[in-house]
């Protein structure tokens, strides 16, 4: 078995391409053959590995199924930059427009084709469709992302990097004319004003209210998912304490087994020298007596 980063990328390329529902499965039973196998190190660091979220797994499929779309999503993020880069050096924002447009039609075709995995998969795509995007939207526009998702083996879905989206700019467009403001349209009573102002301010407040709850469920659904694995961590190590005191029970009933062996030949040993002693005592009195 290979050592290292390229005896882990070997035993877990074809583990990343299974359905989550599949991994934990699989990959007990590989780190269980590692272990048999005597590669107790790689076998360790395969019982680590983390069950793909159903986001992740749709992007490792891309990587599997639409590679050349994959990879050529990754061009257009590195061209994205680089007109980045001209614009900031004051060439006109055309390109760097015409670039951030083919980068978010390949997010969107790409998000598309795995939405439908999601859903050749048994449904559940919308729940995960920000996810993909995010995802490949981190790999258009980060490198270290990009080399991850093209390997294929994520385990979570990625987030882009702050401030992506500064100097992806819009297409231009027609510019409405001005509005003409008469004077009637700016008296606003106060009353109405102030009801304005308390509605928005209770919706921003019941929007920051439910974006912490989410946020929060969000901590707690990761805080499950890593729990599930710790303990899935855990029932893999048990399993092999398991299997090596197993095999240490058939070896001591073996050795259990020679041993009464042993004490019964040496039983029948003892038997039949006692009688032969017998015979001869019997023989020395009969030879005294006559």
């Amino acid at each position: 078995m290979s050592d290292g980063a390229a005896g882990m990328d070997e035993v877990t390329a074809e583990l990343y391409g299974l359905d989550p529902k599949d991994f934990v499965p699989a990959r007990n039973e590989l780190a269980k053959r590692l272990r048999k196998a005597g590669d107790r190190d790689l076998a360790a660091e395969v019982a680590k590995l983390r069950r793909p979220s159903p986001a992740a797994w749709a992007v490792n499929q891309l990587a599997r199924r639409h590679r050349s779309e994959l990879e050529e999503l990754v061009r257009l993020g590195e061209a994205l930059r680089a007109a980045q880069d001209g614009a900031l050096a004051g060439a006109e924002p055309g390109d760097l427009r015409q670039a951030g447009r083919a980068r978010r039609d390949a997010v969107s075709r790409l998000a598309g084709l795995a939405e439908a995995l999601l859903d050749e998969r048994g449904g559940g795509a919308a729940a995960h469709s920000r996810d993909v995007a995010a995802t490949l939207e981190a790999a258009s526009l980060d490198a270290d992302a990009a080399a991850a998702v093209l390997d294929g083996r994520l385990s979570e879905e990625l987030q882009p990097p702050s401030g992506f989206g500064v100097f992806d700019l819009p297409e231009a467009g027609p510019r409405a004319a001005p509005k003409r403001v008469t004077e009637p349209e700016l008296e606003v009573p106060g009353r109405e004003l102030q009801e304005a102002e308390d509605a928005a301010a209770e919706a921003k407040r019941q929007w920051e209210e439910r974006t912490a709850q989410a946020r929060a469920a969000l901590d707690r659904v990761a805080d499950a998912r890593r729990a599930v694995e710790s303990e899935e961590a855990e029932i893999a190590r048990l399993e092999s304490l398991l299997a090596d005191a197993k095999r240490r029970l058939r070896g001591a009933a073996h050795e259990a087994e020679r041993a009464e062996d042993a004490a019964t030949r040496a039983d029948d040993a003892v038997a039949k020298a006692a009688a032969r002693l017998r015979e001869a005592d019997q023989r020395v009195a009969e030879l005294g007596g006559s």
